[in-house]
């Protein structure tokens, strides 16, 4: 067996390799950056809002009430964007790499595809629907529509981890909210990755019969 290399069935198919393993650890040291970034946006917005100027946020009745719930529930949902902010980059950057090794992929990158939706826009007057750029019933370009499911599904992991963690431990004080988003939502990133893996190997054992 090749150094480097771990076999996980006897079947000798699929092979986890080492680029593998780095490229999952890069991925999701890459999620912990933005969304750390992003909840320091949150987290500025915050206590701008009910620190720096209290007379104003305080306010009256429901509307701050409101104010400060939305903002609360905001914080999971704009951390979550940051994992998959990152999660949806690299993986972006490794698919253009990818093709860029690959010259008959190459000639077909994001500039080229980019041009194929300029050029479709007489289509709309074709019967496609949707907007004038659209080959497809969402109403975009079915590359964009295929990066917005992909955002989406990177999305649904990562909220999924941020609520949990922001609600296990919600009740033992708000410091720790932070905390518990951080560590679940990098537990969703990674677990995302290992079904992922596992999808994909089953696809290639699938296709080598």
């Amino acid at each position: 067996m090749p150094v480097g290399k771990v076999c996980l069935d006897s079947t000798g198919s699929p092979y986890m390799n080492i680029r593998l393993l780095c490229g999952v650890f890069i991925k999701i040291i890459l999620s912990v950056i933005f969304s750390g970034i992003f909840y320091t946006a949150w987290l500025a917005v915050f206590i701008a809002e009910f620190r720096l100027v209290p007379s104003e946020a305080e306010g009256s009745g429901l509307d701050s009430i409101l104010l400060k719930a939305i903002l609360w529930l905001a914080g999971p949902v704009v951390t979550a964007l940051g994992f998959t902010t990152g999660v949806f980059i690299f993986e972006l950057l490794s698919e253009t790499r990818r093709k860029s090794e690959t010259p008959q992929l190459y000639n077909r990158g994001i500039f080229t595809r980019l041009g194929e939706t300029r050029r479709s826009i007489p289509s709309f007057a074709v019967g496609y629907g949707g907007l004038p750029f659209s080959h497809s019933s969402t109403g975009f370009h079915p590359w964009l529509s295929a990066k917005a499911g992909k955002f989406l599904n990177i999305f649904k992991w990562s909220l999924a981890g941020c609520a949990i963690g922001a609600g296990s431990v919600v009740w033992f004080g708000p410091m720790l909210i932070v905390f518990g988003m951080f560590v679940v939502g990098t537990a969703g990133v990674a677990l995302r990755e290992v079904v992922r893996i596992r999808k994909e190997s089953d696809e290639r054992r699938n296709k080598t019969g």
